[in-house]
């Protein structure tokens, strides 16, 4: 199971991995890594810290509630579960999503996208019936396809400029010896 973690802005701060619910290894964006990467770090080591409360009846009839803090290490089953609680009462968002959802993703990230329209993306495809998920793969393979023709394009400009420049610089540094 991969999570993809966003912060309250949408931008994508990374993902977790893992397997019955067990964490398997995170990744962190640039941004993810500031925002996440101490309490990744605390995860680790020492567990997803999560509030629980026990209520008590006491025999006059009053209730009592004891709030405590549990720490679910990266090796429990709860861990997952947890880690979700966690970031959502930390202003994160969290999706668990299948492994076609994964490579939609995993297209979106390649493109020039704002981190509003990747996420405007990802609850689309999210959402779409998995039979219909076919024709975003398409539309994202030609969007790829353009991006690279207009990459190469670019470089061969680029190319064009540093070989002109080069031989204009030259031609003055010949000119400014011959004097």
């Amino acid at each position: 199971m991969v999570t993809l973690i966003f912060d309250r802005e949408s931008t994508y701060l990374g993902e977790l991995a893992t397997k019955n619910g067990v964490l398997r290894h995170a990744i962190l964006t640039q941004v993810g890594e500031r925002e996440l990467d101490a309490h990744l770090l605390h995860w680790q080591t020492r567990g997803v810290p999560v509030f629980q409360g026990i209520a008590q009846s006491e025999p006059d009839g009053t209730r009592q509630f004891v709030m405590y803090r549990e720490f679910i290490s990266s090796r429990d089953e709860r861990f997952l579960r947890s880690a979700h609680r966690w970031l959502l009462d930390h202003t994160f968002q969290a999706y668990d999503v299948e492994d076609e959802i994964m490579m939609l993703w995993e297209q979106v990230l390649r493109l020039p996208l704002e981190a509003t329209e990747r996420f405007q993306f990802f609850l689309a495809f999210k959402n779409t019936q998995s039979s219909q998920r076919k024709l975003w793969h398409s539309l994202f393979d030609a969007a790829e396809q353009a991006v690279q023709a207009e990459r190469e394009k670019t470089k061969q400009v680029i190319a064009k400029l540093k070989s002109t420049v080069s031989k204009h610089l030259l031609h003055v540094f010949e000119q400014s010896n011959a004097v």
